[in-house]
């Protein structure tokens, strides 16, 4: 628990524990926030630089 709420930021590392990863990348998707998230969804696999 406390090496998930160490690293929950979302600039921070997370450590290698599997919760803690899927909690950093929680935290990522609610800071970038819906209009953030649907924007990165409307150009993946639309453009030839973007990854399938």
């Amino acid at each position: 628990v406390k090496d998930i709420i160490k690293s929950h930021m979302f600039y921070a590392k997370p450590s290698n524990i599997k919760e803690s990863i899927i909690f950093h990348d929680a935290d990522t998707l609610d800071f970038m926030g819906t209009i953030g998230i649907s924007r990165i969804l409307a150009i993946v696999g639309k453009e030839d630089w973007t990854p399938d």
